[in-house]
């Protein structure tokens, strides 16, 4: 299944090589209020995002470990309420879904 966010924000990294591209996705999610909506849009690229800093080589250790910490409260948040978790839940994969979000948080 092809993953429009997901070829975005790689094709953004790899043409600014810079990590605030990630940083500004998972900020996107971490700097919400607890009342604010979290659209799916937004989290598939948070999940993207953790996706990508998990399996890139192109990110040096010490900000991989920063970027971890936000991957952490970003997907937690997605997980925890948002229209993604809404739509998966109506899917009977739902449970796959969780668990592999919840696998992105543990790398």
């Amino acid at each position: 299944m092809e993953n429009d966010f997901a070829q975005d924000l790689l094709g953004d990294f790899n043409d600014a090589k810079d990590i605030s591209v990630l940083e500004n996705s998972l900020d996107a999610v971490c700097e919400l209020k607890d009342s604010d909506f979290l659209d799916a849009p937004t989290a598939a690229q948070a999940i993207a995002t953790a996706c990508l800093i998990k399996v890139s080589n192109e990110i040096k250790p010490e900000d991989k470990d920063r970027l971890k910490q936000k991957v952490d409260k970003a997907l937690a948040r997605v997980l925890e309420r948002s229209e993604a978790k809404d739509l998966w839940q109506e899917s009977s994969e739902y449970d796959e879904w969780v668990k592999s979000v919840q696998e992105l948080i543990q790398f």
